[in-house]
């Protein structure tokens, strides 16, 4: 598979403002497009202004939480956004929790960059992929579809089913 990392962009969202910049400035020098805020509630604008690969998210912020956040990230059509959490918080069932609400990891600080480096890297694979498989499957849809003709309810059963198969 090609390395698209270099050409990704990532928003980090810490309320950690030091800490923040210089994720964002080792970011860079890794060759990453990288954007910073500072609370859950710019995250969000963040987001709906610019398509990014990768969200970096702290769960505990001043106004909007970072759970908030990957909620909205779910449940507005965002699933292509990779999130890894980004946590001082080592409790299990909080990264659980996460990983079932869509974060792609969960990671508790302090970490190491290079072991983040690559977390987001595989985080980008697995979209790529995603964006992959959708693709073949409409391909294969498009062509699955124009080589049977009629409209019986039958054919339509059988080509739902050939689809889901």
């Amino acid at each position: 598979m090609i390395d698209n990392s270099k050409n990704s962009k990532i928003l980090v969202c810490d309320d950690d403002e030091t800490l923040c910049y210089l994720l964002k400035e080792q970011l860079l020098e890794e060759g990453f497009s990288v954007d910073a805020v500072y609370d859950g509630k710019y995250a969000i604008e963040a987001i709906k202004a610019k398509n990014y690969d990768v969200l970096l998210l702290d769960l505990n912020m001043r106004e909007v939480q970072g759970e908030e956040v990957l909620k909205f990230v779910r449940d507005s059509g965002y699933e292509l956004l990779e999130v890894i959490v980004l946590s001082a918080q080592s409790d299990i069932k909080k990264a659980i929790q996460c990983i079932k609400n869509g974060a792609y990891d969960y990671i508790t600080k302090p970490y190491e960059f290079d072991e983040l480096v690559l977390t987001v890297k595989r985080a980008i694979e697995h979209r790529d992929l995603i964006v992959e498989k959708n693709l073949y499957k409409k391909v294969a849809q498009k062509n699955h579809s124009e080589k049977i003709i009629g409209e019986s309810k039958a054919l339509q059963r059988v080509l739902t089913l050939t689809n889901k198969a």
